[in-house]
């Protein structure tokens, strides 16, 4: 099972659908049961979403 570390660890690779459906579905578990991790995890997100809208106004691609 997955624990913070690991979570951490793979945060970056799960944002971006980049983990096996078994890693998913362990990190996915985990942040239902640690409201630290999953804290971390939705500012993550939306830090990526702010990142990814200030770079398509400047006319960059972004991926996703």
């Amino acid at each position: 099972m997955a624990g913070c570390r690991e979570l951490l660890e793979e945060l970056g690779n799960y944002l971006d659908d980049d983990v096996s459906a078994d890693l998913r579905r362990e990190l996915e578990v985990h942040l239902a049961d640690c409201s630290d991790c999953k804290i971390i995890a939705d500012s993550a997100r939306q830090t990526v979403k702010i990142i990814a809208g200030s770079a398509r106004s400047m006319g960059l691609e972004v991926k996703g």
